[in-house]
């Protein structure tokens, strides 16, 4: 084995300086968009890290959300005053006077002439009914 001449720690520390100063220049003539490009790759593979424990729970919190508005939007569909409306516009059209009369004519033929109909609009927690009145 050679014998060392002297102390190798300066000929180290002189070979670390030059590649310092050679990774200084090559950093300075790095192109700048190449150097954004990657520095937002590591920016999103360091969040993506970061996720990885927790993407389970958001999973399933996206996933009660996207229910959650699906369900809202069926909220305005349950809504039954349309329903009622439309059923008072009906009742109030096609129950008329000579329905009314015709019922009674057939109530009288089945020998239950006491029985008269009476036509009034009726709305119970969105049930329309228009009843024969006795």
């Amino acid at each position: 084995m050679p014998a060392f001449e002297g102390d190798p720690r300066d000929r180290l520390r002189g070979i670390a300086e030059r590649l310092r100063k050679a990774a200084a220049e090559l950093d300075k003539a790095a192109d700048e968009g190449k150097r954004k490009t990657l520095e937002t790759q590591r920016d999103e593979l360091v969040a993506k890290g970061a996720l990885g424990p927790t993407a389970k729970a958001i999973v399933s919190l996206i996933e009660r959300m996207r229910l959650r508005a699906r369900l809202e939007k069926c909220k305005d569909d349950l809504k039954t005053k349309a329903i009622s409306d439309k059923s008072k516009e009906f009742a109030s059209t096609a129950v008329t006077a000579a329905l009314k009369d015709a019922l009674d004519q057939e109530f009288g033929m089945l020998g239950m002439g006491h029985i008269r109909t009476k036509l009034s609009e009726r709305n119970d927690k969105g049930k329309d009914e228009v009843p024969a009145g006795t």
